[in-house]
């Protein structure tokens, strides 16, 4: 198993010559990958992110923005993804035309991710709200690009740096930062013990050895490239696969399931030891447990079986670490509820200040009623209706700034 998820590298893009940002992207990822070998250590994926769309593309046309994430896709070849962060939607200015850059950006490329801002510092965006579900209810119409939703996620109150697709962007000089591979690690330390301490002290433990591994090799590759290391995303992530969920260490910390209320007190647990047991390490990111139901084997057959739901995600979102992540929903469902999806995760952003995603992917199923997605990232379960009276539409006009008190 790998010890990292990812090593995700930002620097600016040249969107008039992007096979040079490309170029600059591999010989990056060359240096990193023969000093992971030589420490005996392995990364799942190598990832390239860029600045914001306005920062390569001002005038944000989006042929010209399809034609960078064509060439770059080509540039940087099957084994590195790219992240195009798409508008940033943080004034009262409005969306406008600029939702045609996520289309053109994910149209014919396969490994291309992007995304739109709709909350942070200054508010929340409700008309990019829309725009956003708008979108994902457009790439869910037909079968053929169902699936392009997997790259493609509605942000709010996301920092740069974020090592995660596609909540992704950068800012700044060139610099990376990155992910470790958790999830199975922390399931076979929990099976070495029969108490709820333990099992969290045992997770913290491996958290700290693996850290201490790979600290060295990372600040190595930083010096010796001249690029900044920006720091470590500490969330339980998951990856298809009995050994490899997140919601199965969740459970097996207090023998809860997820569903049941006490699953919540245990999610807290080990989110907050993800983020303060390590109190000196510089961080990114997330920081937390990520329930995403189409990449965790456990949570799907969780959804699969009703004991979990939109409203179940989302209160557990609270406390969680990404947000309403790789939701099925049904194909037809309506962009106006999948709105209200989009506004519930950036008000729990807003409220607490809290990195949040939704990535939604409408899809059709087969005769079982499972989705039929077809990638070595996803794992298949039944879709989430919105039809109850819970995801009525209503006005949603104009951005909202919170009032607050001065310190």
């Amino acid at each position: 198993m790998p010890t990292l998820r990812t090593i995700t590298f930002g620097c600016p893009l040249d969107g008039a010559a992007p096979g040079e940002t490309a170029a600059t992207a591999r010989r990056f990822f060359a240096h990193a990958a023969r000093l992971l070998d030589e420490a005996g250590l392995a990364a799942r994926c190598f990832r390239y992110v860029a600045p914001p769309v306005e920062q390569w593309l001002p005038g944000g046309d989006p042929a010209t923005a399809g034609r960078v994430a064509v060439e770059l896709e080509q540039a940087l070849g099957e084994s590195i993804w790219c992240c195009l962060p798409g508008p940033a939607c943080d004034t009262h200015d409005s969306v406008g035309r600029r939702v045609d850059l996520i289309d053109a950006i994910v149209g014919e490329t396969r490994h291309v991710f992007t995304n739109m801002r709709v909350a942070g510092e200054q508010g929340l965006h409700n008309e990019a709200v829309a725009a956003a579900a708008e979108t994902m209810a457009r790439l869910g119409t037909t079968v053929a690009r169902q699936q392009d939703n997997f790259r493609f996620a509605a942000l709010a109150w996301i920092k740069p740096a974020t090592p995660y697709f596609p909540a992704a962007w950068h800012d700044g000089a060139p610099g990376f930062s990155v992910a470790l591979e958790l999830a199975g690690p922390f399931l076979a330390a929990c099976g070495r013990h029969d108490n709820f301490a333990d099992r969290l002290d045992a997770c913290r433990q491996e958290l700290t050895s693996r850290v201490a591994q790979t600290l060295p090799v990372l600040m190595r590759l930083a010096r010796e490239q001249g690029v900044r290391f920006l720091g470590y995303d500490l969330s339980l992530a998951p990856f298809p696969g009995d050994e490899t969920s997140a919601v199965a260490v969740v459970e097996s910390m207090n023998g809860s399931r997820i569903g049941q209320l006490d699953f919540m007190f245990a999610l807290y647990a080990v989110n907050d030891m993800l983020q303060h047991a390590l109190p000196s390490l510089p961080m990114v990111g997330f920081n937390g447990t990520m329930l995403s139901v189409l990449e965790d084997t456990r949570l799907a057959e969780a959804t699969a079986a009703g004991d979990v739901g939109v409203k179940d995600l989302l209160l557990l979102s609270t406390v969680c670490g990404c947000g309403l992540d790789m939701i099925p929903v049904s194909a037809d469902s309506d962009p106006a509820r999948l709105a209200t999806l989009v506004r519930a995760i950036s008000t729990i952003a807003q409220k607490w200040r809290k990195p949040l995603i939704a990535r939604l992917l409408p899809a059709t199923t087969n005769a079982r009623g499972i989705t039929r997605f077809e990638h070595d990232f996803i794992v298949n379960t039944a879709v989430l209706r919105l039809d109850t009276p819970s995801f009525m539409p209503t006005e949603r006009v104009g951005v909202f700034e919170p009032l607050r008190r001065a310190a």
